[in-house]
């Protein structure tokens, strides 16, 4: 995930803690403008997202991505939704994310 996001803390221990909290994360999918800025990422979920644990992490990973601007669309792996279904979730979710400003981390 730090590949497309990075602390804005500019040094020192607080950017070492959180960027070691970003870099181990991935992300299924990328969704970019046609600048190639991100619109949004997409997380295909299975049956191991179930968990207490797993729900948890994927809530900070998903925080840790609004707080960029960057909103994430979750699909559950076993249900495979048309492209129609899939196109008009992303085109909703960057279209809401127009209006969510910015907080601690920023793109790259």
């Amino acid at each position: 995930m730090s590949a497309l996001i990075k602390p804005k803390a500019p040094f020192g221990r607080e950017r070492t803690t959180a960027f070691n909290k970003i870099s181990q994360q991935r992300v299924d999918f990328v969704i970019c403008h046609r600048d190639l800025s991100v619109a949004c990422v997409v997380e295909l979920d299975d049956r191991t997202h179930n968990s207490g644990r797993s729900r948890t992490k994927d809530a900070e990973r998903d925080a840790r991505l609004a707080s960029a601007g960057i909103p994430t669309l979750r699909f559950q792996s076993r249900t495979k939704p048309a492209e129609t279904a899939i196109a008009q979730a992303v085109q909703d979710v960057v279209d809401a994310a127009a209006m969510v400003p910015q907080g601690r981390v920023e793109p790259i």
